[in-house]
């Protein structure tokens, strides 16, 4: 496999399967859709792992595929963080420890826990070797945000230069209080200061723009809570701006099936198979992170691990079924 951190796929017909994240039953029954489809070259938009019930056998199952040429597989946010060794919510599995979701009624997560050390470098290895980009001749595929500046130095940067430079980010992350991490106690006074240093570490660093997107300061000043934690920051549009080729993403949830109340919290608010901005965006996540949930809660299951069939533009789920991109959008990224 090559180890250049921004690669070339030559194959003309792509499946692009968005993030996974532990769902093994869902990845084996999607993928048998996809052998009944035609011979489709695979690309893994990142986020194999976390939440869901078997995060290695996700690792392994891709792997397998990209060691034998039929897959490539992008790094995302949640191995980035575990590369780091920085413990997330969804990710303690990694160190052999239960976890529930945080809040009035926690959620366990149903994963499997590692405790084997040679588990946790296979997964280790495998993650190292990760691009963080992926060109086709008419494409380019990042996990959260294709950014020139960052891509650019992905492409000029070694490896090893271009990790090094990025990964000592963890280390001067402030410290934040305890209330920070519980929703019961309410949103905390919104703190400006501690905002912009967070999206100065963050706009400093090229490989998590790449693999968790571009911030910025809360115009309402008002924190939120997702993640396990309140948030002093969100996430920058950076899709409405975005120009050139179609770029294929995941990392942001989108959903088939919103109620209105998730539609009216969707980023960004638009209609489930719909291209983002100006036309040249599309999120295949689907939300199948939140599948664990379903399971525990028994909610109406709204989650689906999807995959967007290049250059049909035809989308399929693993429940079998099918969705077409509007034609507008079709058009729009025809003129470029």
């Amino acid at each position: 496999m090559s180890k250049a951190l921004v690669q070339k796929v030559e194959a003309q017909q792509i499946a692009f399967i968005g993030d996974v994240h532990g769902e093994l039953s869902a990845l084996n029954v999607l993928l048998e859709r996809l052998e009944r489809e035609g011979d489709y070259f695979l690309i893994f938009l990142g986020d194999l792992i976390d939440r869901g019930p078997d995060s290695l056998g996700v690792v392994r199952r891709v792997r397998a595929l990209v060691d034998s040429g039929r897959a490539q597989c992008l790094l995302g946010n949640h191995e980035l963080n575990l590369l780091r060794g920085d413990k997330k919510p969804g990710s303690y599995w990694f160190f052999g420890e239960h976890e529930e979701m945080p809040g009035a009624n926690g959620t366990p997560y149903d994963s499997s826990l590692l405790n084997s050390e040679d588990e946790r470098a296979e997964c280790l290895e495998f993650w190292r070797d990760l691009p963080v980009a992926l060109e086709g001749d008419s494409w380019r595929a990042v996990h959260a945000c294709w950014d020139e500046p960052a891509v650019t130095q992905a492409r000029e940067l070694s490896r090893s230069a271009f990790i090094a430079s990025n990964f000592g980010k963890i280390a001067d992350e402030p410290e934040l209080p305890p209330r920070y991490f519980s929703i019961e106690a309410g949103a905390p006074e919104y703190d400006l200061a501690l905002a912009e240093e967070m999206v100065a570490r963050q706009m400093s660093s090229p490989i998590d723009i790449l693999c968790s997107g571009r911030e910025r300061v809360i115009a309402a000043r008002r924190a939120f809570f997702a993640g396990g934690k309140w948030r002093q920051v969100e996430r920058e549009p950076w899709w409405e701006h975005y120009e050139g080729v179609p770029a294929i993403v995941g990392h942001y949830w989108r959903l088939r099936k919103p109620t209105a109340a998730q539609r009216a919290r969707a980023i960004p608010s638009a209609q489930p198979g719909a291209w983002w901005g100006s036309g040249l965006v599309y999120c295949v996540d689907y939300s199948v992170g939140r599948r664990h949930r379903e399971r525990f809660e028994k909610w109406p299951r709204r989650s689906a691990l999807g995959c967007l069939l290049w250059p049909e533009s035809q989308l399929l789920f693993d429940d079998g079924s099918r969705a077409l991109v509007e034609k507008p959008i079709l058009r729009a990224f025809r003129k470029h």
